[in-house]
């Protein structure tokens, strides 16, 4: 048996859970004045449809303490999202385009807060390394 020294996560599963604790624990280094501002003020959670994104949103929905607003990329990932978050609204799920301005009008509208959350294992295109290559090559 091969042993990475990982444990039983791998090293993606590894990271996102350092992200989460990272976010966490910088939120809670600010102290109460920052958590005070935003309570019972909407706050949205932009890439809602993702793990870190889904953890954050059910963090917030389990304090009570805020109107929780997510933005998904797809009706696909909002039926996903409201099917693993049962206390979520459905009406408090958005689907939009970051190029489509107006896709994300009703998302914004009304947030005290935004939180971005980015993808914690980027998805590599292969063919967008073709380009990149030639002009290293000529």
């Amino acid at each position: 048996m091969v042993r990475t020294g990982h444990g039983p996560w791998s090293p993606p599963l590894r990271r996102l859970s350092g992200a989460v604790t990272l976010l966490f624990a910088v939120f809670s280094c600010m102290g109460p004045q920052v958590w005070n501002f935003a309570q019972g003020k909407r706050i949205l959670v932009t890439g809602a449809g993702g793990r870190t994104g889904r953890l954050v949103v059910e963090k917030l929905l389990s304090s009570g303490r805020y109107d929780v607003r997510a933005l998904v990329r797809s009706e696909k990932s909002k039926a996903a999202l409201l099917k693993r978050l049962d206390m979520l609204n459905p009406n408090s799920v958005f689907v939009g385009d970051i190029e489509k301005k107006d896709s994300l009008k009703d998302a914004f509208d009304g947030a005290a807060a935004v939180i971005v959350v980015t993808s914690a294992v980027p998805k590599l295109k292969v063919w967008s390394l073709v380009p990149f290559l030639i002009g290293k090559l000529f």
